[in-house]
């Protein structure tokens, strides 16, 4: 986890799949939590939205989404079905700013 000078607290699972350590997240009031969601050597879609429930984080973001072969990261039709409350979507090219 990172957190900034502005007090902002930022989340990034990696390659990863469910780990204990997510169900004590809740405590540490994460701003903005991404989830890679290929579910190539890490989670998908549907596991990345189970593991963000005990995160509690104030938006979860799914990035790394696309298994295509075209070299495409993301795929937006995908990233719509990740179903979670507090969904927020970054779409390639979009800048956020985090605060």
């Amino acid at each position: 986890m990172l957190t900034f000078s502005n007090g902002v607290k930022l989340y990034m699972t990696g390659g990863t799949s469910t780990t204990k350590q997510m169900a004590e997240m809740a405590n540490m009031e994460i701003d903005y939590a991404f989830y890679r969601c290929d579910g190539v050597y890490n989670m998908g879609l549907k596991e990345a939205a189970r593991c963000a429930e005990p995160v509690e984080a104030k938006h979860n973001i799914p990035y790394h989404n696309s298994t295509s072969n075209r070299g495409e990261m993301f795929d937006r039709d995908l990233a719509e079905q990740f179903n979670t409350p507090n969904r927020l979507i970054v779409y390639p090219g979009e800048q956020l700013e985090l605060r």
